[in-house]
């Protein structure tokens, strides 16, 4: 609702600007036990991270002393579940194995993740069913708990001292192999790439049993 589109107020305040102080701005979140939620801004004008972190929590607060755009905020959510379920269509297998590792990680003996997902769509309607005070109640989670700002710069230096140290790295691996260790990493990596061809008929038969 924040930043992802450019109407929005962050990207107001920090990219259209007449001297831009970050180049883009995204949002991610992690399943962790506590959710974790990060905000990245990119291209940042040196000296001015203090800056964009007032500017974002400034907004934040203005945003849920003000009156939200709930027409907006419930058609992000149908965007959301329209996106969501051409994902699953079109690449299960990225999302089904990122869902059996979290629940492994967190799901406990009860799978709580797998039963999320399998009423993801439910909960997204849910959400949608929600009004104004409901959302204000996640902005002020985030206006009063802490949170935490990383700072960092590209170093040119490390740049080529990792470049360096990776041709080092290979040039040591081949020596070390020589040339018949490299033609059996070559025969394993061939038939590696072959089975895995050869099983896709298998994976795909799956896939297509899946419920629909």
């Amino acid at each position: 609702y924040l930043i992802s589109s450019s109407a929005v107020f962050l990207v107001k305040f920090l990219i259209d600007i007449p001297e831009a102080l970050c180049s883009s701005l995204s949002l991610s979140t992690e399943d962790y036990p506590v959710t974790l939620v990060t905000v990245i801004f990119k291209g940042v004008k040196p000296g001015k991270h203090a800056e964009i972190r007032e500017i974002a929590m400034r907004t934040i607060k203005e945003t849920y002393q003000g009156n939200l755009d709930m027409t907006r905020l419930k058609n992000q959510i149908k965007n959301t579940i329209s996106n969501f379920s051409d994902k699953l269509e079109n690449d299960p297998s990225e999302i089904l194995a990122e869902l059996v590792i979290s629940d492994g990680l967190y799901g406990g003996e009860n799978h709580t993740e797998l039963t999320a997902f399998v009423n993801i769509f439910e909960i997204l309607e849910n959400l949608r069913g929600n009004g104004e005070p409901f959302w204000k109640s996640i902005l002020q989670y985030y206006i009063e708990e802490a949170n935490v700002t990383v700072n960092s710069i590209p170093s040119v230096k490390c740049m080529d001292d990792l470049e360096a140290n990776e041709k080092e790295r290979v040039s040591e691996q081949q020596n070390s192999l020589g040339p018949e260790g490299l033609a059996k990493c070559e025969k394993e990596i061939n038939e590696c790439i072959e089975f895995n061809e050869k099983n896709m008929d298998e994976v795909e038969d799956i896939i297509e049993g899946l419920p629909s």
